[in-house]
This record gives structure tokens, C-alpha cells and sequence, in this order.
């Protein structure tokens, strides 16, 4: 994986840089965008920018340890849930897990990234789950929803995450 997707996503990598700059980055983000836009992409780009050791401003080096860890999505604190090959849909067990997790401390980093992909696969009672936990984070969470079809997203989730929108 690299940033080199992002190239075609100049408005994104704009909102995610202020964001960190300011100190104003939301804790759950919605990530909308057809297939292969680069929104793995760009929650790569911003675990790299947070967690990285020699940023410059709000760009990660892309060569630190930290930067190479999240880029081969090995980074302790970056954390990706993605469907099982066993089943259609992300269940509520595999929501519960990922919970247990945001409510520990980060193991390295200032915060911990989790990322739901796609996020239009968790079925209604593992999005139910996963409410409480967007409107009430524990410690320094921030969760990334990644979805090619909003529509299958709750309203209520929906609501609680500030969306970005990837050009196809």
C-alpha cells in the first residue's frame, strides 16, 4: 500500500491535514466512495500522519517505523476489521471485539485507529452495537467507515460521523 492513490484525492487529504493541524480530526468518519478510490488509502494517510515520528506538519515521512507498520497494516494501534471470508455479513460478535479493544489504551501510538471495512457489511444489530461506541468513544478512538453504499449504512451511524467523499 502507499499514498500515491491519494494524488486523485487532493480534497481529502486537505480536510484530513487541516483536521490534524487544528487538533479538530472528528472520531468517526465516513468514508464514501465507489470501490478502489482510496479510502483504505487515505485511513493509511491518517494513522501514518498521527502516529508517525518525524511529521512534518500534518504529512507523515512515510519512511519511519511507524509509517512503514501502518503502510503494511502491521501498526498495533491501527486497527482493520474487514468481512470474514466465512460469512456475508460483519456480525455483532466481531463489533463486540473490536469495542473490548477501543477501550483499551493505545499500545504505542497517541491514539488508536479502527477501521470498519467495508463498513455497509455489518449487518443491522452490529451497527446497533457499534452506536454507542461512536457517540461516546473511550479514550482517543477514531473509527473509519468505509462504504461504497451509504444506503446500507444506519441513519443513526450516519448522523454520529462526519462523511468524506472520494471521487470515483
Amino acid at each position: 500500500m502507499s499514498f500515491d492513490v491519494l494524488k486523485r484525492q487532493p480534497r481529502v487529504v486537505d480536510f484530513l491535514r487541516a483536521a490534524i493541524q487544528k487538533n479538530r480530526l472528528p472520531h468517526a468518519l465516513l468514508f464514501v466512495g465507489s470501490e478502489g478510490s482510496g479510502q483504505r488509502e487515505a485511513a493509511a494517510y491518517l494513522a501514518a500522519s498521527l502516529f508517525c515520528l518525524k511529521r512534518n506538519g500534518a504529512e507523515p515521512c512515510g519512511i519511519c517505523a511507524a509509517c512503514k507498520r501502518v503502510l503494511e497494516e502491521a501498526h498495533p494501534d491501527f486497527i482493520i476489521l474487514t468481512q470474514p471470508e466465512d460469512s456475508q455479513v460483519i456480525k455483532v460478535d466481531e463489533i463486540r471485539g473490536l469495542k473490548n479493544k477501543a477501550a483499551l489504551k493505545p499500545l504505542e501510538a497517541c491514539a488508536k485507529v479502527f477501521v470498519i471495512d467495508p463498513a455497509d457489511k455489518m449487518n443491522d444489530i452490529a451497527q446497533n452495537a457499534l452506536l454507542k461506541t461512536l457517540e461516546e468513544p473511550e479514550g482517543h478512538s477514531i473509527f473509519i467507515l468505509i462504504t461504497s453504499s451509504i444506503e446500507k449504512i444506519l441513519v443513526t451511524i450516519r448522523s454520529r460521523a462526519q462523511r468524506v467523499l472520494f471521487t470515483p
